[in-house]
C-alpha cells in the first residue's frame, strides 16, 4: 500500500523535493520523528490493538484523538483550550457514541477494556503528539511533505514499525499455537 502511494505521488512531488532538499536535509531528524509518531506508531499500535479489541471499542477510542491533540498542544506548547474547542470535542465524542451505540448510552456500562484498547489509546496519543508538532514542520512545499510522509525520504520508521508488527505477530502467533497444543 505504501509503495503504491509512493509511486503515485513521486512524479507530482519530484520538482518540489529537489527544490526543498536543503531544508529537508537540515531537518531530517525532526521529519523522521514525525514519521515515527505520525505514521509508524499510530499504525503499528492501532493494527496490533485491533487484534485484541472489538470494533466498537476501537471506534469509540479513536474518537479520543481530538482530546489527545488538545492535551499535547497544552503540555508541549502551553496552548489554552477554547470553549469552542471543548464544545467541538464534546460534540464529536457524543456523535461517535450515539452512532456506535445506536443511541443506547446504557450500552457503555457493558463495554470491557482490554490490552487492545490500551494499544489503541497509545496510538491516539502518538497521533496527538504528531499533530501538536506539525506546527514546527519545516517550510517545505506540501508536495514535499506529502512525499516525505509517504516514506520517500524516511523509510526507516515504517520499516521499524513493520518489523515490530511482524515480531509481535510471530511471538504471539507462536504463543497462541503453544497454548492450543497445551489445551488440546
Amino acid at each position: 500500500r505504501g509503495v503504491v502511494a509512493t509511486l503515485f505521488i513521486l512524479p507530482f512531488a519530484w520538482r518540489s523535493l529537489k527544490a526543498d532538499w536543503p531544508v529537508i536535509r537540515a531537518n531530517l531528524p525532526f521529519l523522521a520523528f514525525l514519521g515515527i509518531v505520525g505514521g509508524g506508531a499510530i499504525n503499528t499500535l492501532s493494527y496490533i490493538g485491533l487484534n485484541y479489541t472489538t470494533a466498537m471499542n476501537a471506534l469509540i477510542l479513536n474518537s479520543s484523538a481530538p482530546i489527545f491533540i488538545v492535551l499535547f498542544c497544552y503540555l508541549i506548547f502551553g496552548d489554552r483550550i477554547t470553549m469552542m474547542q471543548m464544545l467541538g470535542i464534546m460534540v464529536s465524542i457524543a456523535g461517535v457514541l450515539s452512532v456506535v451505540l445506536g443511541g443506547d448510552f446504557s450500552a457503555l456500562s457493558a463495554l470491557a477494556l482490554n490490552r487492545g484498547d490500551l494499544l489503541i489509546m497509545l496510538g491516539m496519543a502518538s497521533w496527538g503528539i504528531y499533530t501538536a508538532f506539525l506546527r514546527k514542520r519545516p517550510p517545505i512545499a506540501p508536495q514535499s511533505f506529502a512525499a516525505r510522509r509517504r516514506r520517500v525520504l524516511t523509510p526507516v520508521p515504517p520499516a521499524i514499525s513493520n518489523g515490530v508488527k511482524g515480531s509481535f505477530y510471530l511471538i504471539h502467533g507462536l504463543q497462541d499455537e503453544a497454548e492450543k497444543e497445551e489445551s488440546g
